[in-house]
């Protein structure tokens, strides 16, 4: 009796061990399934199949070039989306209709990150351009033609229009108050002894409009995608530099592999030659 009790304690006993080792194994496959998932699933937020890239319409061309170059390669595939109003892609990128923006410069988009509670970022480290800007004219060939009471076109965003008023006052042309707000507009100008009389107008749409007046402040790629020699200036200010355009992406997104992808374009042989081929001076590359 004692050996067949025996032999129904050392049955009973392996089949616990039998059932708690199926238990623990069917425990292990699940833990593993799930940390594959979540593996997965992580990869899959930093790894976008799509991105969708917001560009001014005056830098169509050399982004469009940009857009064929990254899905010929295949590693991610870029939808180009074009604006034609100057804050239009930033407010898409706000939206969350775009992932990624470039053409504004980083006064400007640091502007619409405080005024909009944004947290671009532009990543101008790893590869910026920059615009000249110059005064327009086809009515007086000399700065010091431009008449008293002369009719002169501005930009009417506050970065530009700082910029126009402190080239002026550089040049002779106004004596400036310090800023009454954040950045120097019309109505800081204390002395304005030429009398001139200013017209604010959508930096894009300078170009349409500068022959009406008698000059006007712009950018040098906005006159030569209106057909305009970018070089016809009659003065230029010299601080392009001060004012960098590079990729613009939510802080969240800075690091991601497919932002590494779209930098690595950038700063490619075959990018560089399009842009000098394409802006011819007008807009260059600047050095890291």
């Amino acid at each position: 009796m004692k050996r067949k009790n025996s032999f129904y304690v050392v049955l009973m006993l392996f089949l616990g061990i039998i059932t708690l080792s199926v238990f623990n194994y069917g425990n292990r496959d699940l833990v593993l399934n799930n940390s594959s998932q979540i593996k997965r699933s992580a990869k899959k937020a930093d790894e976008k199949e799509k991105i969708v890239l917001g560009v001014h319409g005056l830098n169509q061309d050399i982004f469009t070039f940009l857009t064929d170059q990254v899905n010929k390669k295949g590693d991610i595939k870029v939808e180009l989306k074009v604006f034609d109003g100057n804050s239009l892609p930033a407010e898409g990128l706000q939206a969350g209709d775009l992932d990624v923006i470039i053409g504004n410069h980083k006064p400007w988009i640091e502007t619409f990150n405080k005024e909009n509670n944004a947290d671009f970022v532009m990543l101008d480290d790893q590869f910026a351009y920059a615009s000249q800007f110059g005064i327009y004219s086809t009515k007086h060939e000399k700065i010091e033609d431009i008449p008293d009471g002369a009719q002169i076109l501005i930009p009417n965003d506050p970065t530009n229009m700082q910029r126009g008023l402190q080239f002026l006052e550089k040049l002779g042309f106004l004596t400036l108050n310090e800023p009454s707000g954040e950045f120097i507009s019309l109505l800081d100008i204390k002395d304005n002894p030429k009398n001139f009389k200013f017209t604010e107008v959508e930096v894009s749409m300078i170009a349409g409009a500068y022959k009406d007046a008698d000059a006007a402040l712009g950018n040098t790629s906005v006159m030569q995608k209106a057909g305009i020699d970018p070089q016809s200036y009659i003065e230029e200010d010299g601080k392009s530099g001060d004012f960098p355009i590079g990729l613009v992406v939510h802080e969240k997104d800075k690091d991601s592999e497919w932002v590494k992808i779209l930098l690595e374009e950038l700063n490619s042989d075959e990018f560089k030659d399009k842009f000098n081929e394409i802006y011819q001076g007008s807009q260059v590359i600047l050095e890291k």
